[in-house]
């Protein structure tokens, strides 16, 4: 099947509060997209931060992890502002979603039916790239890799410090589909193979 574009996306979460763990167990907090044209190149980019609703602040671990303060998303948009403008972003054409694991798709899932917001109809069609590149290059179905071991394998730049922000994420996940892609992956995937068969137990960051 052929699309008209790509989307790329990765989301930021926070635990909700202990009380509302039998709504949903976490919240988006930041959302990071790159549309890509027919030959993935990049044609628009949409970065925001969503206020949690179910819970008060942000964990202190998540802002070590993310940066992301609570002070940084007490005027951001809801959870349903963000999604409409998502849906909005990526349009009507016939798109292809990816993320790095399924873990954004099924949060979305369940922020939506938790929060009785629909889930975007542009967005259906969505491809787990974790899941595919580790097929490619055998690597272990039942293990995750990191998106800063797949970058290393493929020979891009990955900033740790820079990490676990929705759209760094997001240009290091669209710099590997593109990588998926090119004419000259065949080279790319060679290499990626030899580096998993001489290092195979590096597998998270």
């Amino acid at each position: 099947m052929s699309y008209e574009c790509h989307v790329v996306l990765d989301f930021e979460f926070n635990p909700v509060a202990s009380q509302n763990r039998d709504i949903v167990r976490d919240e988006i907090i930041e959302i990071g997209a790159i549309k890509l044209n027919p030959q993935f190149e990049e044609i628009g980019r949409l970065t925001c931060l969503v206020k949690p609703e179910l819970h008060s602040f942000i964990e202190p671990k998540i802002t070590k992890l993310t940066g992301i303060r609570t002070e940084d998303i007490e005027n951001a948009v809801s959870f349903e502002t963000a999604i409409e403008m998502l849906r909005d972003w990526i349009g009507p054409a016939k798109c292809r979603v990816y993320s790095w694991s399924d873990n954004d798709l099924w949060q979305l899932v369940d922020e939506c039916n938790a929060k009785g917001v629909d889930f975007p109809e542009n967005m259906y069609r969505w491809m787990d790239l974790q899941k595919v590149f580790q097929r490619i290059i055998g690597y272990p179905h039942r293990q995750c890799m990191a998106l800063s071991y797949a970058a290393s394998m493929l020979n891009i730049g990955f900033d740790k410090g820079s990490a676990h922000r929705a759209i760094y994420d997001t240009d290091v996940t669209a710099e590997i589909l593109r990588r998926v892609k090119s004419p000259e992956y065949q080279l790319d995937l060679a290499r990626a193979k030899q580096m998993f068969c001489k290092a195979p137990q590096r597998m998270t960051y």
